[in-house]
């Protein structure tokens, strides 16, 4: 009996892990990047400069209350989840999540 209930008791605390999925926006004044997670730790990096975008799909995964950005075959990014549901970039850099 002990069992059965606390198999359902353990699936819930796994599903209740932390979840990035959506839109996360960075203003920089002269363009814009955005970050859309999506479920399976794929991360779409979007960057518009001077009204020319671009976009590149790749992986994300995260360790704690840091979220690292990278196919692990190259320069990643390092952002680090700040208790409001931001995310904090390089040189104190912050995504909002819009969606």
């Amino acid at each position: 009996m002990k069992r059965l209930i606390c198999i359902p008791l353990l699936l819930m605390l796994a599903a209740c892990g932390k979840s990035l999925e959506g839109r996360y926006v960075l203003d920089a004044g002269v363009g814009s990047s955005s970050l859309r997670f999506s479920a399976g730790g794929k991360v779409v990096q979007g960057t518009t400069v001077l009204g020319i975008g671009t976009e590149t799909e790749t992986r994300y995964r995260i360790d704690g209350d840091t979220v690292r950005i990278g196919d692990g075959q190259g320069l990643s990014l390092v952002l680090k989840i700040l208790p409001d549901g931001q995310l904090e970039g390089p040189l104190g850099l912050r995504y909002v999540k819009q969606e």
